[in-house]
């Protein structure tokens, strides 16, 4: 393994492992303490939309859930996410979603970030971070033209990792 990516996965797991709360008995009457940011409970602002803390606070359930599920079925879960129950949540959940996926298999990482950097709008640079990523990882560049970054991604997993995507749709 190159010793950068050992070095990334191994900081990400520490980081990881550091931010988790350990449960605490209610009982014992003492509060819990964690790096976590509290957020509080707001009302919506002036416009009448939910403040960014509250849209962050709607997002940390599923994205939770998200850590917890297992690789066949992320996927699913990721699209569901991205199209219906939070389209106007942008940057955090693509950002959330970026980090949930990171230590998971190349063949259900890889597509997840390309549909995420297909998705961002370049306010964060998740783009530019995930297209870099796909550059070294297939060692080729395709600019944004997702269509060729998408095939030359089912090439490679089907011949180097062994990953035949299947087609979902019925045959007519």
């Amino acid at each position: 393994m190159n010793p950068r990516w050992l070095l990334l996965v191994l900081s990400t797991l520490l980081l990881s492992a550091c931010g988790r709360d350990d449960p605490v008995p209610d009982a014992s009457g003492t509060e819990q303490k964690s790096g976590r940011k509290q957020i509080p409970l707001v009302t919506p602002g002036p416009s009448g939309s939910p403040t960014p803390a509250r849209r962050e606070a709607l997002l940390e359930n599923p994205l939770e859930k998200l850590h917890l599920l297992p690789d066949e079925k992320i996927a699913l879960q990721v699209e569901e996410l991205l199209e219906s129950q939070y389209p106007n949540h942008g940057d955090v959940l693509l950002t959330s979603i970026y980090d949930t996926v990171e230590l998971r298999p190349s063949f259900i990482r890889l597509p997840i970030l390309l549909e995420l950097a297909r998705r961002d709008n370049g306010n964060t640079g998740l783009r530019t971070t995930v297209l870099a990523e796909l550059q070294e990882f297939l060692e080729e560049d395709h600019g944004e033209s997702w269509t060729d970054w998408a095939l030359a991604l089912s090439e490679h997993l089907a011949t180097r990792e062994g990953f035949l995507p299947t087609d979902a749709s019925p045959e007519d």
